[in-house]
């Protein structure tokens, strides 16, 4: 769904452009018990914010979405729910960081995004604020998945996560290496948010203790790390169990060109 021929957005990338891609959001059904209802086809191609537009259609985005870029300042004046808005709020967290302040119109748009973020940049808020808004509390089925490279990334992530959907009611699961996998499935069940590395993933994916098909929202965490550390083939495995209609946020410290290619297979 990405285009690697363009830069990603990122803290390094200000002036640049950014790859996304325009999905509507779905119809969902809020008991979670029929199929899912699938998003449409992938019929608005990419669009490159900064980069020379083609067509009105591209430039109205291009410039409305620069506009925001450059005049949001505070999270208030993002169109946040009431629930999310409190817990910002509760938290203390009032001025977006240059990495928020980027992706969240775009994600809250429903569309792709590659983000150029180190540690301690505030990403996890640039795709869990989104995130949280798209996830439906009142269904138990899992609607968000997020992959982390390492156990303690994924605590910390869950623990945000669960505090930034704690005023909407949203549940979420951390699977990871290190705790017996039964503790793990003990707590699952009903939660609508999934965290968790790559290895513990797939052995749940497997056992089809995991159910997949309502996943609308997928998060690759550290992706450069996650690469690194071998994880290619299972992130391979776990994407081939996700519906194809989802939306996808990639966050890494550094996008090489390896990393555009990968994620354009996603």
């Amino acid at each position: 769904g990405f285009n690697d021929s363009e830069p990603p957005i990122g803290l390094r990338a200000a002036a640049t452009a950014t790859t996304v891609l325009a999905r509507p959001r779905p119809r969902r059904d809020p008991s979670g018990t029929s199929a899912p209802h699938r998003r449409g086809p992938r019929t608005a191609g990419n669009r490159c914010l900064g980069a020379p537009t083609r067509g009105a259609h591209n430039e109205e985005s291009a410039g409305h979405a620069a506009k925001e870029r450059t005049h949001i300042m505070l999270f208030t004046e993002f169109e946040l729910s009431e629930r999310v808005a409190e817990s910002l709020s509760r938290q203390n967290f009032v001025k977006p960081t240059p990495i928020q302040e980027r992706c969240l119109p775009i994600l809250l748009k429903n569309r792709d995004v590659i983000g150029k973020a180190e540690t301690g940049s505030g990403k996890t808020l640039a795709f869990g604020i989104p995130l949280i808004e798209a996830v439906e509390a009142a269904r138990v089925s899992i609607q968000a998945l997020v992959i982390c490279p390492t156990r303690e990334l994924a605590q910390q992530v869950a623990a945000d996560l669960e505090e930034l959907g704690k005023e909407k009611g949203v549940g979420v699961a951390l699977v990871t290496g290190g705790v017996h996998i039964r503790t793990q499935r003990r707590k699952s069940p009903g939660k609508q948010v999934v965290v968790g590395t790559p290895g513990r993933l797939i052995d749940l994916l497997e056992d089809r203790f995991l159910p997949n098909e309502w996943v609308e929202y997928f998060v690759l965490d550290e992706y450069a790390r996650l690469l690194d550390m071998g994880f290619l083939e299972d992130i391979k495995r776990i994407v081939s169990r996700l519906p194809e209609d989802r939306q996808t946020a990639l966050f890494s410290a550094t996008v090489p060109q390896e990393i555009l290619r990968h994620a354009r297979r996603l």
